[in-house]
Formats: structure tokens, sequence, C-alpha cells
């Protein structure tokens, strides 16, 4: 199931099963929905650290780990590293390192950025052509980490310019993610970003895609809110006491206008292209 919702399927099942009250795990259907958890893929994408992040208790993180199936993201994690002890020449021990500290989620951070963005871009069309530029960066760092030329974004560059550099919340969450801003228009990752964090931005993106690309095809720039088409102004005009002169003039006003978006909308996608 790949609809909106499916979050709040799952988790009122299990609480079903468990003879718990759907309303006892609504806090956790919200904290998924809010970022954009709300797909079996994108459940299915999830580390359990994120899962316990939203304060999911660990039996009901088990049994979305059983429905959801496969060896996924999801898997609960292996055993702990057994302490193994080996002499030394000089007879002292030495232990074995610590494993690395993983990473703390940043999709508390993500969301507000892209409400932002969506802010920013104003046109549906525009804010998925920014997040899918980004996912374009940062998975092309993904498959090949150690490219110099991934891990440097020009923002001179016009087509980076158009739809990252001149939003000011793209760039915050590329800086979020582990880029830095340097002299000469250039966001560069650094070398201590971990990958990891990288991964999980580009699910994110990926989400936020599905949901810009839906907007996008709602959107038809060739018609106003407002339409005199199937519209008696007469009639318009009588029930909301309103002048029927200053009504025509408004509709020929968002006409024009509209023509005006029609232009500028084709005018940049040949300047983008």
């Amino acid at each position: 199931q790949s609809t909106w919702g499916y979050a709040a399927t799952l988790l009122k099942q299990i609480a079903n099963e468990f003879g718990r009250p759907e309303s006892s795990v609504e806090p956790f259907i919200s904290a998924l929905e809010e970022n954009w958890y709300d797909t079996k893929e994108a459940l299915q994408g999830l580390s359990v650290e994120t899962l316990r992040s939203f304060k999911i208790p660990e039996r009901i993180i088990q049994r979305m780990l059983e429905i959801l199936g496969g060896k996924t993201a999801m898997q609960v994690e292996p055993p702990r590293q057994q302490l193994v002890i080996t002499p030394s020449i000089s007879g002292h021990q030495h232990l074995p390192p610590a494993p690395a500290k993983k990473p703390e989620s940043l999709i508390k951070h993500y969301v507000p950025l892209l409400r932002e963005l969506k802010e920013q871009t104003i046109s549906a069309q525009v804010l998925e052509d920014s997040i899918s530029l980004m996912i374009v960066l940062i998975e092309n760092i993904l498959r090949d980490p150690s490219n110099e030329k991934f891990r440097k974004i020009n923002l001179n560059n016009a087509k980076i310019s158009a739809s990252i550099g001149r939003f000011i919340a793209a760039v915050d969450l590329l800086r979020l993610v582990g880029f830095e801003v340097i002299e000469g228009g250039f966001l560069v990752l650094k070398p201590e970003a971990d990958l990891e964090v990288l991964q999980e931005f580009d699910a994110v993106l990926l989400q936020g895609l599905e949901r810009a690309k839906a907007a996008a095809q709602a959107f038809n720039p060739f018609q106003s809110s407002i339409s005199s088409r199937g519209l008696n102004v007469a009639e318009f005009a009588r029930n909301s006491g309103s002048d029927i002169s200053q009504i025509n003039d408004r509709l020929e006003a968002l006409k024009q206008q509209r023509l005006v978006n029609s232009n500028t909308f084709v005018a940049n996608s040949k300047r983008t292209s």
C-alpha cells in the first residue's frame, strides 16, 4: 500500500492486535505523518533509531518490522560486539575500538526547512525542480563519495542558482547535512560529513518530491482561482451587493494577470532547460 495514511492504518491495526484503544497510538501516527513518513515505502526506509526517536514503544516497533517484512533498513540492530582481550608482548591488554556513534537524526530540522522552501519557491513546479536537483546532487555523492567533483556545488551555475542558490531554505538544507559555503559562491561537503546523514536526507527529499509532483500536477498556470465561466455576473453582484462593473473589471484584471503568469512560466521553463 503506497497511499497516504498507511502509517495510521498500520499503527491502529497493531493497537487492535494488542487490545489497546486506537487513541493510544495517535501520538505516534501524528509524529510520523508530520515528518512525511506516511507511506509503506517511507516506513521501510526508517532506521530503528529514528523510530525510537518518535518515542514509539519497542513492542510496537517489533510488530511494525514483522508486518513490513524483509531485511530492510528498519531491521533490529545486530548484537553488540563481544569484548575480545588479546595479551600484548608488554603484558598490556588491547581492547577493540569503540563502535562509531550513530549520527543523530536530523528529521526534525528537515521538515521546517522544506516548508520554508515551499513558501519561498511559491510555484509547485519550481519546488519540484529544486528538490529534484538536490536529489541528483546528493545521490551523485552517495554513488561516488570520494569524487571531489560531486562534493562541490557551484552556486553560480545558472541551473543551480535558479533551483537552489536563490532560495535560502535550500542552501540551509544542504548546510544542515554537511555542506559549507566557501569563497567564490561554492558549497563544499566537509570531509567529516556523514554518509548516513546524506542517505536519510535523500529519503526525506524523495518523499518531498512525491508531494511536490502531486501539487504540480494539480496546478494549472492557465487557470485563475476565480473564473467567469458559468458565472452569472448579474446574479453574483445582486447576491453579494457588489457593482457589476467592478466585478467585470476584476475578472478582466485576473485574465490579464493569468496571461502574464503563463508567459513568465513558459519563459522561465525555456531559460532553465
